[in-house]
């Protein structure tokens, strides 16, 4: 689970499995990754890693990313998790695809899912939806979610 700090990726992690990470509303409360297991969507089971918030520049070592990006590269599969109440979405979501393949092709190139987050917040789905149309556009896979209210999680 990767994305910009507060997008609500620890809050997820916590809806979807057994994990209880340290959830605040202030930047930067996850310092390590964390691990949780989800056995609830069909599969035996699947692990989820949440990392810490990304900055511009994480892939040069700025903030606590490059450290972290490491583990992605393990990951099968990501799913970046876009802060729906952000000021700039879609400038959220290239933001951390371009730390992403600045840091190393593989994760370029890893399948990935997109899950806009807070649409509980009312105005979060009129205010994204330059961000859904730009997805829907280029193919890519969206959910739109609440992870605090455990909407469209499942």
């Amino acid at each position: 689970i990767v994305g910009a700090p507060n997008a609500g990726k620890s809050t997820l992690l916590a809806a979807l499995s057994n994990a209880k990470p340290k959830i605040a509303a202030y930047p930067f409360t996850t310092l390590v990754p964390n691990l949780g297991v989800c056995d609830s969507l069909g599969y035996k089971s699947i692990v989820f890693a949440d990392v810490p918030g990304l900055l511009e520049g994480a892939h040069t070592g700025v903030g606590l990313g490059q450290e972290f990006l490491r583990h992605c590269e393990r990951c099968k599969v990501l799913v970046q998790v876009i802060d729906g109440d952000s000021p700039d979405p879609l400038g959220d979501f290239h933001a951390i695809r371009t730390e992403l393949e600045l840091f190393s092709e593989s994760l370029s190139t890893k399948p990935f899912i997109v899950a806009i987050n807070k649409i509980d917040i009312p105005e979060v789905l009129t205010k994204t939806e330059e961000l859904q149309t730009y997805l829907v556009e280029a193919g890519i896979e969206l959910h739109t979610i609440s992870a605090v209210a455990n909407h469209s999680l499942l």
